[in-house]
Protein backbone atom coordinates (compact mmCIF):
# COMPACT_ATOMS: atom_id res chain seq x y z
CA UNK A 1 0.00 0.00 0.00
CA UNK A 2 2.80 2.41 0.92
CA UNK A 3 4.58 1.56 -2.30
CA UNK A 4 1.41 2.31 -4.25
CA UNK A 5 1.06 5.70 -2.54
CA UNK A 6 4.72 6.49 -3.27
CA UNK A 7 4.07 5.86 -6.97
CA UNK A 8 0.74 7.67 -7.18
CA UNK A 9 1.77 10.82 -5.27
CA UNK A 10 4.55 11.99 -7.68
CA UNK A 11 2.31 11.28 -10.66
CA UNK A 12 -0.52 13.29 -9.11
CA UNK A 13 1.82 16.18 -8.41
CA UNK A 14 3.11 16.10 -11.98
CA UNK A 15 -0.44 16.23 -13.35
CA UNK A 16 -1.34 19.07 -10.98
CA UNK A 17 1.70 21.13 -12.00
CA UNK A 18 1.04 20.45 -15.68
CA UNK A 19 -2.58 21.53 -15.29
CA UNK A 20 -1.56 24.73 -13.51
CA UNK A 21 1.00 25.43 -16.18
CA UNK A 22 -1.59 24.95 -18.93
CA UNK A 23 -3.97 27.32 -17.14
CA UNK A 24 -1.27 29.97 -16.81
CA UNK A 25 -0.40 29.55 -20.46
CA UNK A 26 -4.04 29.88 -21.50
CA UNK A 27 -4.40 32.97 -19.31
CA UNK A 28 -1.24 34.48 -20.74
CA UNK A 29 -2.32 33.78 -24.31
CA UNK A 30 -5.74 35.32 -23.62
CA UNK A 31 -4.16 38.41 -22.06
CA UNK A 32 -1.79 38.81 -24.98
CA UNK A 33 -4.73 38.62 -27.43
CA UNK A 34 -6.69 41.20 -25.44
CA UNK A 35 -3.72 43.56 -25.47
CA UNK A 36 -3.71 43.59 -29.27
CA UNK A 37 -5.64 46.60 -30.51
CA UNK A 38 -5.68 49.21 -33.25
CA UNK A 39 -4.13 52.62 -32.77
CA UNK A 40 -6.28 55.71 -33.27
CA UNK A 41 -4.54 56.40 -36.60
CA UNK A 42 -5.26 52.86 -37.75
CA UNK A 43 -8.92 53.11 -36.70
CA UNK A 44 -9.28 56.36 -38.61
CA UNK A 45 -7.68 54.85 -41.72
CA UNK A 46 -9.85 51.71 -41.72
CA UNK A 47 -13.03 53.66 -41.03
CA UNK A 48 -12.29 55.98 -43.95
CA UNK A 49 -11.27 53.09 -46.21
CA UNK A 50 -14.28 50.97 -45.28
CA UNK A 51 -16.69 53.85 -45.86
CA UNK A 52 -15.06 54.59 -49.21
CA UNK A 53 -15.40 50.96 -50.32
CA UNK A 54 -19.00 50.49 -49.17
CA UNK A 55 -20.07 53.81 -50.69
CA UNK A 56 -18.60 52.75 -54.04
CA UNK A 57 -20.20 49.29 -53.90
CA UNK A 58 -23.59 50.73 -52.87
CA UNK A 59 -23.44 53.29 -55.67
CA UNK A 60 -22.72 50.67 -58.33
CA UNK A 61 -25.22 48.10 -57.01
CA UNK A 62 -28.06 50.58 -56.52
CA UNK A 63 -27.45 52.10 -59.95
CA UNK A 64 -27.58 48.71 -61.63
CA UNK A 65 -30.67 47.71 -59.66
CA UNK A 66 -32.55 50.87 -60.57
CA UNK A 67 -31.63 50.34 -64.21
CA UNK A 68 -32.92 46.75 -64.09
CA UNK A 69 -36.12 47.87 -62.37
CA UNK A 70 -36.80 50.62 -64.89
CA UNK A 71 -36.18 48.22 -67.76
CA UNK A 72 -37.95 45.10 -66.48
CA UNK A 73 -39.85 46.02 -63.32
CA UNK A 74 -39.47 44.59 -59.83
CA UNK A 75 -38.86 41.06 -61.08
CA UNK A 76 -36.13 42.35 -63.35
CA UNK A 77 -34.39 43.84 -60.31
CA UNK A 78 -34.82 40.55 -58.43
CA UNK A 79 -33.36 38.58 -61.31
CA UNK A 80 -30.43 40.99 -61.49
CA UNK A 81 -29.72 40.52 -57.77
CA UNK A 82 -29.91 36.76 -58.16
CA UNK A 83 -27.50 36.58 -61.09
CA UNK A 84 -25.24 39.62 -60.91
CA UNK A 85 -24.91 40.90 -57.33
CA UNK A 86 -22.26 38.38 -56.30
CA UNK A 87 -20.08 38.66 -59.45
CA UNK A 88 -20.25 42.45 -59.21
CA UNK A 89 -19.28 42.42 -55.52
CA UNK A 90 -16.41 40.02 -56.27
CA UNK A 91 -15.21 42.33 -59.03
CA UNK A 92 -15.20 45.30 -56.66
CA UNK A 93 -13.45 43.19 -54.01
CA UNK A 94 -10.63 42.65 -56.49
CA UNK A 95 -10.57 46.33 -57.40
CA UNK A 96 -10.21 47.41 -53.77
CA UNK A 97 -8.04 44.43 -52.71
CA UNK A 98 -10.54 43.60 -49.96
CA UNK A 99 -13.17 40.95 -49.29
CA UNK A 100 -16.64 42.52 -49.44
CA UNK A 101 -19.87 40.80 -48.44
CA UNK A 102 -23.34 41.72 -47.20
CA UNK A 103 -24.53 39.78 -44.17
CA UNK A 104 -27.93 39.50 -42.51
CA UNK A 105 -29.77 37.58 -39.85
CA UNK A 106 -32.91 37.54 -42.01
CA UNK A 107 -31.16 36.76 -45.26
CA UNK A 108 -32.50 36.25 -48.76
CA UNK A 109 -29.56 34.23 -50.02
CA UNK A 110 -28.19 31.75 -47.43
CA UNK A 111 -24.67 32.69 -48.55
CA UNK A 112 -25.31 36.03 -46.80
CA UNK A 113 -26.02 34.58 -43.37
CA UNK A 114 -23.92 35.72 -40.39
CA UNK A 115 -20.73 33.68 -40.50
CA UNK A 116 -18.65 34.21 -37.37
CA UNK A 117 -19.10 34.92 -33.68
CA UNK A 118 -17.79 38.43 -34.32
CA UNK A 119 -20.41 38.92 -37.05
CA UNK A 120 -23.15 37.86 -34.67
CA UNK A 121 -21.95 40.13 -31.85
CA UNK A 122 -21.72 43.19 -34.09
CA UNK A 123 -25.10 42.48 -35.68
CA UNK A 124 -26.69 42.04 -32.26
CA UNK A 125 -25.27 45.42 -31.24
CA UNK A 126 -26.75 47.04 -34.36
CA UNK A 127 -30.08 45.29 -33.85
CA UNK A 128 -30.46 46.94 -30.44
CA UNK A 129 -29.68 50.44 -31.74
CA UNK A 130 -32.21 53.16 -32.46
CA UNK A 131 -32.72 53.56 -36.21
CA UNK A 132 -31.34 57.11 -36.24
CA UNK A 133 -27.96 55.87 -34.97
CA UNK A 134 -27.47 53.15 -37.59
CA UNK A 135 -26.15 55.23 -40.53
CA UNK A 136 -23.06 56.30 -38.56
CA UNK A 137 -22.48 53.14 -36.50
CA UNK A 138 -19.43 51.80 -38.33
CA UNK A 139 -17.11 49.46 -36.46
CA UNK A 140 -13.55 48.23 -37.07
CA UNK A 141 -12.29 45.00 -35.53
CA UNK A 142 -8.82 43.47 -35.58
CA UNK A 143 -8.99 39.97 -37.09
CA UNK A 144 -5.79 38.13 -36.23
CA UNK A 145 -2.50 39.71 -37.22
CA UNK A 146 -3.12 40.15 -40.95
CA UNK A 147 -6.46 41.88 -41.46
CA UNK A 148 -9.04 44.29 -40.11
CA UNK A 149 -12.80 43.91 -40.52
CA UNK A 150 -14.97 46.96 -41.18
CA UNK A 151 -18.68 46.68 -40.41
CA UNK A 152 -21.40 49.07 -41.51
CA UNK A 153 -25.15 48.64 -40.92
CA UNK A 154 -27.55 48.65 -43.87
CA UNK A 155 -30.86 50.32 -42.97
CA UNK A 156 -33.68 49.51 -45.37
CA UNK A 157 -34.31 52.28 -47.90
CA UNK A 158 -37.90 53.22 -48.86
CA UNK A 159 -37.30 52.18 -52.49
CA UNK A 160 -36.49 48.64 -51.29
CA UNK A 161 -39.99 48.03 -49.90
CA UNK A 162 -41.13 46.43 -53.17
CA UNK A 163 -38.73 43.55 -52.50
CA UNK A 164 -38.32 43.55 -48.71
CA UNK A 165 -41.48 45.12 -47.28
CA UNK A 166 -44.64 43.40 -46.05
CA UNK A 167 -46.40 40.93 -48.33
CA UNK A 168 -48.99 43.56 -49.20
CA UNK A 169 -46.26 45.86 -50.56
CA UNK A 170 -44.49 43.08 -52.46
CA UNK A 171 -47.58 41.53 -54.06
CA UNK A 172 -48.44 37.86 -54.55
CA UNK A 173 -46.85 37.53 -58.00
CA UNK A 174 -43.55 39.08 -56.92
CA UNK A 175 -43.59 37.10 -53.67
CA UNK A 176 -43.94 33.86 -55.64
CA UNK A 177 -40.99 34.92 -57.82
CA UNK A 178 -38.88 35.57 -54.72
CA UNK A 179 -39.73 32.08 -53.43
CA UNK A 180 -38.73 30.64 -56.80
CA UNK A 181 -35.33 32.37 -56.76
CA UNK A 182 -34.70 32.05 -53.02
CA UNK A 183 -36.52 29.09 -51.41
CA UNK A 184 -34.97 29.94 -48.01
CA UNK A 185 -35.88 33.64 -48.12
CA UNK A 186 -36.33 35.37 -44.76
CA UNK A 187 -35.93 38.97 -45.97
CA UNK A 188 -39.47 40.34 -45.99
CA UNK A 189 -41.69 42.30 -43.59
CA UNK A 190 -39.18 45.10 -43.09
CA UNK A 191 -40.08 48.78 -42.70
CA UNK A 192 -38.02 51.77 -43.91
CA UNK A 193 -35.12 52.37 -41.54
CA UNK A 194 -35.11 48.81 -40.17
CA UNK A 195 -31.78 47.01 -39.95
CA UNK A 196 -31.78 45.00 -43.19
CA UNK A 197 -28.21 43.72 -42.86
CA UNK A 198 -24.63 44.95 -42.68
CA UNK A 199 -21.53 45.29 -44.80
CA UNK A 200 -18.49 43.25 -43.82
CA UNK A 201 -15.26 44.36 -45.47
CA UNK A 202 -12.03 42.56 -44.67
CA UNK A 203 -9.01 44.77 -45.34
CA UNK A 204 -5.33 43.87 -45.15
CA UNK A 205 -3.64 45.12 -41.99
CA UNK A 206 -1.13 47.90 -42.58
CA UNK A 207 1.80 48.08 -40.19
CA UNK A 208 3.08 51.43 -41.44
CA UNK A 209 0.36 53.55 -39.81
Amino acid sequence: MKRLLIIIFPISMMLFVAACGSGEEREKTSSEKESLSLTEDQKKYYLETGNKITAAVFSVLSGELMGAMQADGVQGAMAYCNLQAYPLTDSLSNEFDAHIIRLAERYRNPDNRLQTEMDRKVFEEYDKMDADRLPTAERVKLAGDKSVIFYKPIPLQPQCMACHGPKSAIGEENLAYIRELYPEDKAINFAPGDLRGMWRVEIKLRTDL
